[in-house]
């Protein structure tokens, strides 16, 4: 009954995570569709982020209402504060990197996460590495082979299969550090006819990006508990293709023969790396199920 329900968790936190990648890749796109009419990425931020936060407001009051909550201390608001800076500056440089270059370049630059997140969580003892076991290996071979594929999407253009003009160095260069951002300074802007939207495809563009990047924190959040950082990084590469097709078919961004050869790279990393936490997962269950009392020898023989 238990594994029934375990499974039943891990299929919907599976779907979950996919479809976050679909809205993830909307939500570069209409960025890329707002900022191409003129407006900053900066403004897109605090608007997205404000209507962001009328929508997960309410959701607090109903969350924690059964349960009580710890106490807020100092440390936890330094850690609050502390990731509210690097997820804003990286935002911001990851907005400014749509505008310059596509959001293919960006879901292709993303991938450098999967290969930091799995060396963060060694380095820190929440994974384990043997290259003896062939679990350990896929998933350093695979976060070996994202990482090829990335550079070969970012360095290698080869052919141009759709033209477009766009500043892809002044892009990747700010993608990059969207994914590399420990610390931003922040510049505010003073004019305020920056601050103006109308009421037209713009401000509906916004909103839509608010709710996407809610719904896809929540997601995410839940995932980390339930399954790991690494895990939630695994899907990034799928992004790609996604991004690939959606800018192709909306705002007819350039498709580079690099881009396609890198997806290819990335993906069979991504499987690798999935192969070996699937299989790692069976032996932990196979090993709690062996180590069970039910399955202990008897002390004494019948």
């Amino acid at each position: 009954m238990a594994q029934g329900r375990l499974c039943n968790r891990d299929g919907l936190i599976l779907t979950a995570m996919v479809l976050t990648e679909f809205s993830n890749v909307g939500v570069n796109t209409l960025v890329k569709s707002v900022t191409s009419k003129g407006v900053s990425p900066c403004v897109v931020l605090v608007y997205s982020y404000g209507f962001g936060s009328l929508l997960l407001l309410p959701l607090v009051f109903f969350s924690f209402r059964s349960r009580s909550l710890p106490p807020l201390t100092s440390l936890i608001l330094y850690k609050m504060g502390l990731l509210g800076l690097i997820v804003s500056a990286a935002q911001i440089a990851g907005y400014n990197g749509i505008k310059y270059s596509s959001p293919t370049l960006s879901s292709a630059m993303s991938n450098v996460n999967p290969a930091f997140t799995f060396i963060f969580a060694v380095i820190f003892r929440m994974e384990k590495v043997s290259i003896r076991k062939e679990s350990s290996l896929a998933k350093v071979l695979g976060t070996l082979l994202s990482i090829v594929g990335a550079l070969v999407v970012t360095l290698y253009h080869g052919p141009v299969l759709m033209s477009l003009q766009s500043d892809w160095v002044i892009g990747g260069g700010l993608l990059a550090l969207q994914n590399i951002l420990y610390s931003f300074s922040y510049l505010v802007m003073d004019y305020s006819k920056a601050w103006m939207i109308r009421f037209d495809k713009t401000l509906i563009s916004l909103v839509a990006t608010g709710i996407l990047n809610s719904v896809y924190y929540i997601v995410h959040t839940w995932a980390v508990i339930y399954k790991g950082p690494v895990y939630l990084s695994m899907f990034k590469p799928l992004s790609i293709l996604i991004a690939a097709a959606s800018t192709t078919i909306f705002l007819s961004e350039s498709i580079y023969l690099g881009i396609l050869i890198g997806g290819i790279l990335i993906s069979v990393g991504f499987y690798m790396v999935l192969w070996g936490k699937a299989k790692e997962a069976k032996v932990d269950i196979l090993g709690t199920i062996e180590s069970s009392p039910s399955h202990e020898a008897p002390l004494l023989g019948s």
